[in-house]
């Protein structure tokens, strides 16, 4: 079987129709969207700002068991832990089993309430900014080649399956319409990944390829005027898709392992 291959960088290609047609030289590749007009659009950012935000606590982690205490619970860095300690001693407090008693009512006027203010202040900017702020420098100037990543990301992220057909599964083609005679189907699936190899028969018989949505329509809950009634739209299908190899023999030998979502 000839292998083709055509690298197409839309936002998300995601529910897009796909035909293959081996029956030539050269096979043929055909993208189509139902309707361009409601696609779903990927992006990387929330996936880039959720890694950034992991990748910001492990250092934060680490440093916390490895410089600080723990008291009741809490982690306080060192330098923390002997200026409270300061403070504990001087308002006569000998041990620190209330650490966090003497931290928020004993030792606020060692460091002056503008001065907490000020440092609040300026942590709740800092982590803002960690949080948001970097995502935003890593992702939004680059927003063109991050996108164009989103469909390899979209498959790596997505649990895949995996189905192998055998000559049990080729079903015969019983609309006299359509020139290929025998089939095998993936009833089901998402539209995120399909990817195939046949061997022998599979390969050799295999004339066509086409992954489709069920062509039907369903009620939307949202209504419409029309007129001066109210009445609810009809909407066609773009999330329900099966997936098709043709062939023009029935395969006898051989099996195609297909992995999807």
């Amino acid at each position: 079987m000839s292998k083709a291959k055509r690298v197409v960088n839309g936002e998300n290609p995601m529910n897009a129709r796909i035909r293959i047609d081996y029956s030539k030289k050269i096979p043929d590749v055909k993208f189509r969207y139902p309707d361009k007009r409601t696609q779903v659009k990927g992006s990387m950012f929330f996936n880039i700002m959720f890694i950034w935000i992991i990748l910001l606590f492990i250092p934060y982690l680490i440093y916390s068991y490895t410089t600080g205490y723990n008291i009741n619970g809490e982690i306080y860095d060192k330098s923390m832990l002997q200026e409270f300690s300061e403070c504990a001693a001087l308002n006569g407090v000998q041990t620190l089993t209330n650490y966090s008693n003497v931290r928020n009512n004993l030792c606020i006027d060692s460091f002056g309430e503008e001065n907490l203010t000020i440092y609040t202040l300026v942590y709740l900017l800092v982590l803002t900014f960690l949080f948001f702020g970097v995502p935003l420098i890593i992702y939004y100037p680059f927003k063109k080649k991050w996108n164009k990543l989103y469909p390899k990301w979209q498959s790596f992220i997505s649990p895949k399956k995996l189905k192998i057909f055998k000559k049990e599964d080729v079903r015969e083609n019983l609309n006299k319409e359509f020139k290929w005679k025998y089939y095998v189907e993936l009833p089901i699936f998402s539209n995120v990944i399909c990817q195939y190899k046949a061997t022998k028969d599979f390969s050799k018989y295999m004339k066509e390829f086409e992954i489709e949505e069920y062509k039907f329509s369903y009620l939307s809950k949202k209504k419409v005027k029309k007129g001066k009634k109210k009445i609810k739209i009809r909407k066609k299908n773009e999330w329900i898709w099966y997936a098709r190899w043709y062939f023009n023999e029935k395969p006898i030998n051989g099996e195609m392992e297909v992995i999807f979502k």
